[in-house]
């Protein structure tokens, strides 16, 4: 019975310090962003860019500015494969992100 009680007390404990603020998952989200732009995986660093605003929209100002950077570099990846369409699409993005 005591190890019960030991194991539901580890369990509580264990919960009520996993809890994470939304600035920190926010900025876990753009490390993991900041990761994808860097391998050149741009699809994915703009869907964790946009996850991290919607997490901590009062990091707007910062995640804007990066998820910007991350359609920026999709677009350029678009115009060295002549998808001209598609890189205009994502400089307007990058545009709006710097509203």
């Amino acid at each position: 019975m005591k190890m019960l009680h030991c194991l539901v007390a580890g369990l509580i404990v264990a919960v009520a310090g996993s809890g994470c603020s939304a600035k920190s998952r926010a900025e876990k989200l753009a490390a993991e962003a900041a990761a994808h732009l860097n391998a050149g995986q741009y699809d994915a660093a703009i869907t964790a860019y946009q996850k991290a605003l919607q997490t901590d929209p009062s990091q707007a100002a910062a995640l804007n500015a990066r998820l910007a950077r991350a359609f920026e570099a999709r677009a350029f990846a678009h115009v060295k494969t002549n998808g001209t369409d598609a890189a205009i699409a994502d400089f307007s993005a990058a545009s709006k992100c710097y509203g």
